[in-house]
């Protein structure tokens, strides 16, 4: 008896009213042996979702009766979404009291209303519990109360009863702790099995953030062993390299940069244009395909930015030292060489394994300094001809792509600067300077030159896709830039609507919501086994190849160009291969928006550990969303903030949605979408992530 058996037979006898088991194995012919057998198919379906058992035994087909299953995501108001199984189903809503005994992460059986637009349901069966163990802190409710876990993550509102040494933990240790007993099955409980600190210590928030996001910052043994074991071995064949260490060779990156995946050579043609080589450093000669070091790069897949520190892809005897291009070292890297006539176009490139050494260390800010002033240092006129012909042709490059459509944004960043110990000191937004964007037009250059070099070869390898924006996503954003006043009717999904819409931006004081919504508007950016077009940058074909030090996608990029350019090998041989780039494309895409995630959540952290200092204090802002229960809003400094109605004295307001708007009933008076508003800070409550605000 196969499984499609029992699905078809299912499908064919299962109604609304369901069938019993012993009416199924009749319409099967199932007996003996077979009975069996329909009995443990049965069990596995009802595991995965597809089947739902009531509790008199009868069986349904559970799409039949409107249920799915899917993985819920909870909101920290408690409110829920679930994400069928089946891609093309909507997300289903689920109010707050309807999630059962259902948690941030599970998988579990939904009963859906149906309705095609918004639809909502509630949770009828967890199938799999999503998470085994709890970040949290401990706390005691009076002088002889049982200690308990309060979560940190604000989307789980149980607490837990602390068993088995609980008593000892003294209030405010946050600890991680292993789950004994979930909701639903008696009083929650936990087990504690690590201390994490004092929560009022400055680094335990981060701690725990990594712990929650399941973070190691450890390596196993056996990748550290061989990234030591890397620093003693060179490279064999480095005479097959091209030697372009007499290249006047700088790298313009973070002040507080460790790792240097990339840097820049320039020098004019004879009869007009440039000559620009990308040197990218050739992790691949050190990380071995396979290996215990390869295959703890690939899980991490990106290397982790936090607030307070950064946990590298590669262990830092790599990462830092033997494969970063660092200033009076001679290092091998995979370089792109392009010649460019006067207008920008690519005449020819080629790639080629090569030994470079970089003359000049630069910060954004230094060389930034050096271009506006004239300033020189150790590099005298060389280092300054050098950088005014990269900004010269990076201007000219970026002209290019934006009249090709790229999207431009400049959105401000948040830099939160901490003292030793950890402790945020000031935030405010960071400076953004031309030299960053310097440096990113050549990045895109070479990662667009690779990608092309892999298409015409018609290989598999990781490519980085961006699909075009959706109908429906369009038509919200029309909404919005209609109620802010610059935009009438359709979005066209294309490259001129969009450079339309950022152009008109840039003349309202309103540019930073609009960015905010337009890029909202657009889908993620994911990594897949073959080209497709990449929306945002207006390209055919795009992958990433520049930062093989902090992701894992550009270190199989690399191997896939060395076996084409180094060893020869056919391109047929590498079709073998694209299940394996899909499974790495998939992995990379997955892990990237939990980095993502916990980056924000990490920064956050600190910026609301701030705030925390300035209660009291007025802050300008902008309304950055409204809602029923007041208006969301962000800070100068970048910080974001709730001020709920009740705080809006004098009227009774009302939330008006078609103007995302909140309209004084009496006075009129609006506060609306993208308006500017002063500000008082309340309170910050930082085991939930909110800052409240008041009018000032």
């Amino acid at each position: 008896m196969e499984r499609q058996q029992v699905i078809d037979a299912l499908q064919r006898s299962s109604s609304r009213k369901g069938i019993r088991l012993s009416r199924l194995a009749k319409a099967m012919n199932a007996s003996g042996r077979d009975r069996g057998k329909l009995k443990e198919l049965l069990r596995t379906l009802e595991q995965e979702g597809r089947v739902y058992r009531d509790s008199q035994g009868r069986i349904f087909w559970a799409r039949a009766v409107g249920m799915l299953p899917g993985i819920i995501s909870v909101h920290p108001r408690q409110f829920a979404f679930v994400a069928p199984d089946e891609d093309d189903m909507e997300d289903i809503f689920i109010p707050p009291d309807d999630k059962g005994s259902a948690m941030h992460g599970d998988h579990v059986l939904v009963r859906s209303n149906g309705e095609e637009e918004r639809p909502s349901g509630s949770v009828v069966r967890v199938l799999h519990r999503g998470m085994s163990k709890i970040v949290g802190t401990v706390r005691r409710q009076g002088r002889k109360g049982k200690p308990r876990l309060f979560p940190r993550d604000p989307r789980i509102e149980e607490e837990f009863l602390l068993e088995d040494g609980g008593a000892a933990v003294e209030d405010g240790s946050v600890v991680v702790a292993e789950i004994l007993r979930y909701p639903g099955a008696g009083e929650p409980s936990v087990r504690i099995t690590r201390h994490l600190g004092g929560e009022e210590e400055p680094g335990t928030g981060v701690a725990a953030l990594m712990e929650q996001y399941d973070v190691q910052a450890e390596f196993p043994e056996a990748a550290w062993r061989e990234a030591d074991e890397a620093l003693a071995v060179a490279e064999r064949g480095q005479e097959e390299r091209e030697d372009l260490q007499s290249l006047f060779t700088v790298t313009i990156d973070p002040e507080e940069a460790k790792d240097f995946d990339d840097a820049l050579s320039i020098e004019p043609r004879e009869g007009g244009g440039w000559r620009v080589w990308v040197h990218i450093a050739d992790v691949s000669a050190y990380v071995r395909e396979g290996s215990a070091l390869d295959r703890e790069a690939r899980r991490r897949a990106f290397s982790l930015y936090l607030v307070d520190r950064v946990v590298p892809m590669l262990p830092p005897q790599l990462s830092s030292d033997r494969c970063s291009l660092r200033s009076g070292e001679s290092r091998e890297s995979l370089s792109v060489m392009v010649e460019l006539d006067r207008e920008g176009e690519v005449e020819r490139y080629r790639i080629t394994p090569a030994l470079v050494e970089v003359d000049e260390r630069l910060s954004y800010a230094e060389a930034q300094h050096i271009l506006d002033r004239g300033a020189e240092r150790a590099g005298g006129k060389q280092l300054l001809g050098t950088l005014r012909a990269l900004s010269e042709v990076a201007a000219l490059l970026e002209r290019k792509r934006t009249k090709a459509g790229m999207l431009g944004f400049d959105m401000p960043e948040a830099e939160v600067r901490l003292d030793a110990a950890g402790t945020p000191l000031s935030v405010r937004v960071k400076e953004r300077y031309w030299t960053y964007r310097i440096v990113e037009q050549y990045m895109v250059l070479a990662n667009e030159l690779v990608a092309r070099f892999l298409e015409e070869r018609k290989v598999p390898a990781v490519f980085r896709v961006h699909d075009t924006p959706s109908e429906e996503k369009l038509d919200r954003l029309r909404h919005l830039l209609e109620i802010l006043g610059i935009w009438k009717g359709r979005i066209r999904p294309d490259h001129s609507a969009m450079r339309a819409i950022t152009e008109k931006a840039k003349k309202t004081r309103r540019r930073r919501l609009i960015q905010t919504l337009l890029l909202r508007s657009l889908p993620r950016a994911q990594y897949k086994p073959a080209p497709s077009g990449h929306f945002g940058l207006a390209l055919e074909r795009y992958l990433h190849f520049t930062s093989p030090i902090r992701r894992y996608a550009d270190l199989v990029v690399h191997r896939v160009v060395k076996a084409l350019v180094v060893h020869g090998t056919p391109p047929a041989r590498l079709m073998d291969r694209y299940a394996e780039f899909k499974a790495v494309a998939e992995h990379a895409t997955a892990r990237e928006e939990t980095v993502d995630e916990l980056e924000r959540a990490s920064k956050r952290m600190k910026i609301l550990e701030y705030m925390a200092t300035r209660t009291g204090e007025v802050f300008q802002g902008n309304i950055s969303g409204v809602v029923s229960q007041g208006l969301f809003v962000e800070l100068s400094n970048t910080a974001e903030g709730f001020l709920p109605v009740r705080f809006l004295e004098g009227d009774f307001y009302r939330y008006v949605e078609p103007q995302q708007a909140m309209i004084g009933s009496r006075s009129g008076k609006t506060y609306r979408l993208g308006d500017p508003i002063r500000t008082r800070v309340v309170r910050v409550q930082q085991q939930l992530g909110q800052m409240e605000l008041e009018p000032a």
